[in-house]
């Protein structure tokens, strides 16, 4: 078993997958990296692939009409980055910047939908898995947009 493989295995979208089907998501990685600084994609870009964080850690922003952007999460080792290629119109919702030096797992998305059309009891389970990931970060984004609230409240 390659450590690419292993790692996606561990990954919590990704564990316990039938084999056959952890099988078609490996074939679809490939292992990157980027600097520190480096935009790994933009909001508004076509989406077309899932990234595994395994060393390193990425900002994720969103665009405002001021210079600042919003920082919307840090992510870290372990965690999965960018959905966008599974919902149309495949576009980046937000940018990613790595922190600091990052290693990932760059799944190709396309490649994804297209084996799920194919395997529907993979796309399902693939769905399901990532549906989790989007809700735990819709959550998460709430509470950050509670807090700031708050704070706005007693600051005024």
């Amino acid at each position: 078993m390659s450590n690419t493989e292993t790692f996606v295995r561990a990954n919590s979208i990704f564990a316990n997958l039938k084999p056959e089907h952890l099988a078609m998501v490996v074939g679809q990685t490939c292992e990157v990296v980027f600097p520190a600084g480096q935009v790994i994609f933009r909001e508004g870009e076509p989406a077309n692939r899932l990234f595994l964080i395994e060393e390193g850690r990425v900002e994720l922003r969103a665009s405002t009409r001021t210079v600042v952007p919003i920082i919307i999460s840090r992510l870290g080792p372990g965690e999965a980055l960018g959905w966008s290629w599974l919902f149309p119109p495949f576009e980046w919702s937000f940018e990613a910047v790595a922190l600091e030096e990052t290693k990932a797992v760059a799944i190709n998305g396309a490649e994804l939908l297209v084996l799920s059309e194919k395997h529907p009891d993979f796309g399902y389970e693939l769905m399901k898995r990532v549906s989790r990931l989007v809700i735990q970060r819709l959550q998460s984004t709430r509470k950050q947009l509670v807090e700031i609230q708050i704070d706005s409240a007693m600051e005024g």
